[in-house]
């Protein structure tokens, strides 16, 4: 798949993802990106499902819960997107 695939949502999305080379929850990437979160959540799930980015889990400091947050960051083993 190349970067010419993907519609404009995703494309916000990778760039994000690569720019800010750290995990973020569906929150975060909707503020920087202006997508919609229900958007984000779509093209997010689309995009680990596709192996383009990794889904990455994390449990707060200093909290004893099996409960992570689902966060999610670009998978620097993929060609960087123009």
């Amino acid at each position: 798949m190349t970067s010419s695939c993907f519609n404009k949502h995703e494309k916000a999305i990778l760039k994000i993802l690569y720019s800010d080379r750290r995990p973020m929850n569906i929150k975060e990437i909707s503020e920087k990106t202006g997508i919609c979160w229900v958007t984000a959540r779509k093209y997010t799930n689309k995009l680990g499902k596709e192996g383009w980015i990794t889904e990455y889990r994390d449990n707060p400091k200093g909290k004893k819960s099996n409960v992570a947050r689902k966060m999610w960051k670009f998978d620097l083993n993929v060609i960087s997107i123009q």
